[in-house]
């Protein structure tokens, strides 16, 4: 068997690391500098979009024929364009105990949908339901699947301080108190003009009325 030529072999292990993952040009920003690399962002096959929820605990980037991870607390933010679209991963510390273990108690990414005094993140998870089996005539059932389906949260965070993330059922109540700082907004609330569909313009409304 002849061996592998030098390009061959490099070849395969440059498809290896990008096997599900695109790669794309972006900046690792830290306290002290702004690094240029090429992230590996992985793509979730349901939808073709980036999978924002594995980008929450961890992003791989290419340092030579290397690939380096980076975790939450090594950097600020990352900042990339995927599909036409700028996006922006910023690190915070996770006092609202999101994700798995590896960053529970620690920091995560978040993406950053609106940035101000009042900031507008969106949280990634995917919720497991159960679904029963169908029973056999005259035999035992059958074991049940389960059905996964991705979920999406606002996280708020006004200044530098710790994360809120209102709950569905109480949206109007949580962000009344939360933003009581903010008359008009909270007017808005108790005649019930805003929803938990409104986050856009709430943090607008708040940052352009209120935040400054």
């Amino acid at each position: 068997m002849k061996l592998l030529s030098t390009f061959t072999l490099l070849l395969l292990i440059n498809l290896n690391a990008f096997a599900g993952k695109l790669p794309v040009n972006g900046q690792i920003i830290t306290a002290t500098d702004t690094v240029e690399v090429v992230f590996l962002i992985p793509i979730n096959t349901r939808n073709d979009i980036a999978d924002y929820e594995k980008l929450q605990e961890k992003i791989t980037y290419m340092n030579g024929a290397d690939k380096v991870t980076l975790k939450p607390g090594q950097a600020k933010e990352v900042r990339f364009v995927f599909r036409s679209r700028s996006i922006r991963m910023v690190s915070r510390k996770n006092t609202l105990m999101l994700g798995s273990l590896l960053v529970m108690e620690g920091d995560i990414f978040l993406k950053l949908e609106i940035d101000g005094k009042l900031k507008l993140f969106t949280y990634y998870n995917t919720r497991s339901t159960p679904v029963g089996g169908v029973g056999v005539p005259g035999g035992a059932p059958m074991a049940g699947g389960v059905i996964r389906s991705s979920v999406q949260k606002s996280i708020f965070q006004k200044g530098e301080e710790a994360l809120m993330m209102p709950d569905g059922i109480s949206f109007r109540s949580d962000m009344k108190k939360y933003l009581s700082d903010c008359p008009q907004l909270v007017s808005k609330f108790e005649n019930k003009e805003l929803k938990k569909e409104d986050v856009d313009y709430i943090v607008n409304f708040y940052n352009n009325t209120c935040g400054k």
